[in-house]
């Protein structure tokens, strides 16, 4: 730049870039629950991942073919890593707009009066202190129950290959409900250990149509003539019947009746005070639907930004 009479004049440079404050960017927290650990990453709404951070999850092996974990036990490592992931990515929990959870398709046991982990662990199924109330999804206990399944031929299972695995979570239900006290089963409500996690992140009985469906038998209701969800007839073929009691209470009822079920990505709720105070979160950030964790790979997969140049 030139004055006017031709001498150069020299410019102050400046960052009218400085001026602004820097943007704040949203964040958003994962957990994922595997077979031996829990592991949280916090992530900004570019998809940067800014801290990592991983915890080993207790396995009780009470007899060969059985393997049990706590929600206890995992929720206490879900909060620790989350406290640390926060911590070390400095980042402000003011600025975390959502957190997800995926699990091991894994059953979950709860008491539906007092909402307290229910032992798995026969023949007494006493708790020993450790709230053994999650049967793993590689536990083989039930293998009359499998097979009494299968051979219903019904015709939900379709849905699942023709025949339910044994590691899915209905032939786990009907082995407690052939061994538990039968004053014990009654108390008993079912979750996948997904849903499990957002139950205890907000309080709510909302469950994930990823987990039913796939895991538990569920048809959506319109689906090939399915009313309320759940089978009832098929329940009363495999010995059941007691859990279609008050429209399938214990299984997380009939959604928009008596029960609700959200598709992936949709939210539950949001944090409960408890929760947040054990996560060392704000109250009230979303909690997105849980899903199966081979399920949340492959979501986060097809989300991938893949350069094939």
């Amino acid at each position: 730049m030139y004055s006017l009479n031709h001498k150069p004049i020299k410019v102050m440079e400046h960052s009218f870039a400085m001026d602004r404050p820097p943007q704040v960017l949203d964040h958003y927290i994962g957990v994922d629950v595997g077979t031996g650990s829990a592991r949280a990453c916090i992530i900004d709404e570019t998809g940067d991942i800014k801290a990592l951070a991983s915890e080993n999850i207790k396995l009780w092996q009470p007899e060969t073919g059985y393997y049990e974990q706590s929600t206890t036990d995992i929720w206490q490592c879900i909060c620790e890593c989350v406290r640390r992931v926060v911590s070390e990515s400095t980042v402000n929990p003011s600025s975390i707009k959502g957190i997800g959870f995926d699990a091991t398709c894994s059953l979950a046991v709860f008491t539906h009066d007092t909402d307290e982990p229910m032992p798995v662990t026969g023949p007494d199924f006493a708790n020993d202190g450790n709230d053994r109330n999650v049967i793993l999804w590689l536990d083989h206990r039930p293998v009359e129950e499998t097979e009494k399944i299968n051979n219903t031929n019904h015709k939900l299972l379709k849905y699942v290959g023709g025949k339910m695995s044994i590691e899915m979570e209905m032939p786990k239900v009907l082995w407690l409900k052939n061994h538990m006290p039968p004053e014990m089963f009654e108390r008993a409500k079912f979750y996948d250990l997904a849903d499990a996690l957002t139950h205890l992140a907000t309080g709510n009985e909302t469950r994930s149509y990823c987990s039913v469906v796939c895991k538990q038998g569920f048809v959506p209701v319109g689906v090939d003539g399915s009313v309320k969800g759940w089978q009832e007839d098929f329940y009363h073929d495999i010995g059941l019947g007691d859990l279609t009691k008050d429209d399938f209470k214990q299984m997380g009822g009939v959604n928009g009746v008596s029960g609700t079920y959200v598709s992936a990505g949709e939210p539950v709720g949001t944090l409960s005070r408890l929760a947040a105070n054990q996560l060392g979160l704000p109250m009230g950030i979303p909690v997105g639907s849980g899903v199966i964790d081979a399920y949340a790979g492959w979501i986060g997969t097809v989300g991938a930004k893949v350069d094939l140049g």
